[in-house]
């Protein structure tokens, strides 16, 4: 039952516009050298090299109501750097994770607006280890010493989840399930139990990339502990998201991602007190730059027309 009603969600969020218009007739199909690409399969694997740095423009909006008081609004414009620092003959990623910048606009009761700029996440880098479906196998901090939580809280949709495969059919669907320790949200990190319902569709052009596009919908159980000097916090959550994931199929990496997640938050103070928070967001995530390493190999396009008008000419001079 809970998987037909999943099925059910996620065909709802099939709109017109989550198809590419593009003429596939027209597709070009990229491979590095030697790389085979079957081409009646969808690929979406995760493969970086050693100095390949990622920049990710995020903008969210927030809207949290905590212990049924009035709306605490949030714009949020975050830059994010991701860097892949190693690869192991076994295909591990190692990456570190920053935030660089912030700019909020967030208003609160009596419609006092404010700006800011300044967060205790900036420059703090969280280091993640992932293999090509996204898996997580390790997670540090290069900076542990105080407690900090980035912008978007501590279970902020991220951008770098198990995808649980790296092919699948056109329009097919699939169930993944992970717990996550999310590093790169705060210090220390949140405990994400997760099930995603993803389903695969049509390429799409997106920035510039031929993009592999996902859309998924997807239920967790968060859960957060920390201290300060005497005092005590602790947070569990049940999250409800939905969205839709465009990775490039040339380069491996993710070029956009959108995602709107509701989260129903209890927090459990120290004094014993327990306060509900409602926090609903909607965040996207673009990327901005990418610098190349120079350990890439090659990229060769091969354009299945002109493959095709070669095979009509040579049949002609043969005739």
């Amino acid at each position: 039952m809970i998987l037909k009603l999943l099925m059910f969600f996620l065909i709802t969020l099939n709109t017109p516009e989550s198809y590419s218009q593009t003429d596939t007739s027209q597709k070009q199909t990229p491979s590095y050298e030697g790389e085979v690409i079957l081409s009646d399969t969808v690929n979406f694997s995760y493969k970086l090299y050693p100095g390949d740095t990622l920049f990710y423009r995020i903008a969210s909006w927030d809207s949290i109501i905590v212990n049924f008081n009035e709306a605490l609004l949030k714009q949020r414009l975050e830059l994010v750097r991701i860097t892949c620092d190693s690869v192991t003959k076994s295909g591990k990623m190692y990456l570190s994770h920053t935030l660089l910048d912030l700019r909020s606009k967030e208003a609160g009761m009596n419609d006092e607006t404010g700006i800011r700029t300044n967060s205790p996440w900036i420059g703090r880098t969280s280091h993640i280890v992932i293999d090509s479906t996204g898996k997580r196998l390790e997670e540090w901090y290069r900076d542990s010493t105080g407690l900090a939580i980035t912008p978007g809280g501590t279970y902020m949709p991220y951008l770098l989840f198990n995808l649980g495969a790296t092919q699948k059919s056109m329009n097919e669907s699939w169930l993944q399930g992970s717990t996550d320790t999310l590093v790169e949200n705060s210090f220390p990190p949140a405990i994400f139990k997760q099930t995603t319902l993803f389903r695969v569709f049509e390429d799409i052009d997106t920035l510039g990339y031929e993009c592999s596009q996902l859309m998924y919908v997807r239920t967790a159980q968060g859960k957060f502990y920390a201290e300060s000097g005497k005092d005590t916090i602790s947070t569990t959550c049940v999250i409800n998201a939905s969205g839709k994931f465009r990775i490039s199929e040339l380069y491996h990496f993710p070029v956009h991602q959108y995602v709107t997640q509701e989260q129903k938050i209890e927090i459990y103070r120290s004094d014993g007190n327990k306060v509900p928070v409602w926090h609903y967001i909607h965040t996207d995530f673009v990327l901005e730059r990418f610098v190349e390493s120079p350990l890439r190999p090659k990229v060769i396009l091969e354009d299945k027309n002109e493959e095709s008008d070669q095979g009509t000419d040579q049949e002609a001079d043969t005739n």
